[in-house]
């Protein structure tokens, strides 16, 4: 764009891109280190969060006072204390201490994406390339996610991503950059722009149709809420023996449906949790719920499967839950069930399942295909009035 790559460019996104990809590797490594972390120092281990947060607004702050003088100073200190007090919002909202993490990783990422763009367009055009890029990175996180056992893929989250990354954008202009400006912007630089955000608003739309999916809330007081990409109708014709003439991708969403709420049920089995004054137990109630939906919703994949053990199906989702559950059936019988209900601590709630607890249900993918092409359409017809941007 303005120059070329100097060898500082290339290690700075060689450094982004790292950094993303340790985001993203350790991913299915973040249960076992919050567990072991907290048996180790307690749940207050997460505070540093606050402490690493507040080391960084006090910087922001003397930086500005530093580096700026007047109306511009205080207009730039109530922007950065606004930014502050919004990031400490959602930190004492999350209620995960992982997910407060989380949101100051992508804080961090935004800041380094918009370093990056920010050193070959002018800033007015960097600003959204780093949301979008931001945005792209939080995709992959949670199609990472959607793949691993016991996690799920949410364009939530995704957005969540966004926000935060924006947040530390935010406190970065504010704190070290200059104010926004058109001047300088040439024609390829804008539809550079605008090329990234069709491809931001392809890749958006693939992961909603293929990661996020879309499905039906199924809910009943003996089996509490579960959510499917199977209608009530397709599990009738399914369980009543007719799965031998579906199409065989509606059979593997059946099958890997099942087997995810195997794994829940026996997850929730064999592991223990910690109890906020110390100690552990098992959610056998949750556990004992999970057989509810299976022996309701997944009754052909229980008769298929009936005289195998849950470790041989477990194997190909989760090994560490495969090892502890040993030779329990993947039909229960009901004495086990029975032994299980005496130590099950009951609940008035009602049972909502985590599994595919991110389809939507309000949306249909016509409705994803009107959007989608709509936009896309919108930023092709500025590309073409990109052309009176001087180039």
């Amino acid at each position: 764009m303005k120059k070329k790559l100097f060898p500082s460019d290339l290690f700075l996104w060689l450094g982004i891109f790292l950094y993303i990809g340790v985001i993203y590797s350790t991913l299915s490594l973040v249960p076992l280190l919050r567990k072991s972390l907290i048996e180790r120092f307690g749940r207050g281990v997460f505070d540093a969060v606050y402490i690493l947060f507040g080391v960084i607004a006090i910087v922001t702050v003397i930086r500005a006072l530093v580096s700026l003088r007047g109306r511009l100073l205080v207009y730039r200190l109530l922007a950065i204390v606004i930014i502050s007090a919004m990031y400490a919002y959602y930190l004492i909202r999350l209620p995960y201490a992982i997910e407060r993490v989380h949101l100051l990783e992508y804080g961090l990422l935004g800041v380094l994406l918009y370093i990056g763009f920010y050193r070959k367009v002018p800033n007015w055009l960097a600003l959204p390339l780093a949301f979008a890029a931001a945005f792209c990175a939080g995709l992959g996180d949670e199609g990472i996610q959607a793949a691993l056992p016991s996690r799920v893929g949410e364009i939530r989250d995704c957005v969540t991503d966004l926000f935060s990354g924006m947040l530390g954008i935010g406190l970065c202009v504010f704190a070290f950059g200059k104010t926004p400006s058109l001047v300088g912007v040439k024609r390829g630089q804008v539809r550079f722009l605008l090329a990234f955000l069709f491809m931001t608003t392809a890749c958006t739309a693939l992961f909603i149709r293929l990661v996020h999916g879309f499905g039906y809330v199924h809910e009943a007081s003996d089996t509490g809420r579960i959510f499917s990409s199977l209608s009530r109708e397709k599990f009738d014709k399914i369980n009543s023996g007719g799965s031998a003439v579906l199409p065989p991708s509606q059979k593997s969403i059946y099958d890997n449906e099942a087997l995810r709420h195997l794994h829940q049920r026996d997850f929730y089995f064999t592991n223990d949790f910690l109890i906020s004054g110390g100690g552990y137990y098992r959610d056998y109630w949750k556990c004992l719920a999970e057989n509810k939906v299976l022996e309701s919703y997944y009754r052909k994949y229980l008769s298929e499967h009936a005289d195998e053990k849950s470790a041989g199906l477990l194997r190909k989702i989760d090994k560490t839950t495969a090892k502890k559950i040993n030779d329990i059936p993947v039909a229960w019988s009901d004495s086990l069930k029975e032994r299980i209900a005496q130590q099950a601590v009951t609940s008035n709630a009602l049972f909502s399942s985590r599994v595919k607890s991110t389809v939507i249900t309000s949306f249909t993918l016509n409705d994803l295909l009107f959007y989608a092409v709509l936009i896309m359409l919108i930023l092709g017809y500025m590309w073409v009035k990109a052309g009176r941007v001087p180039p």
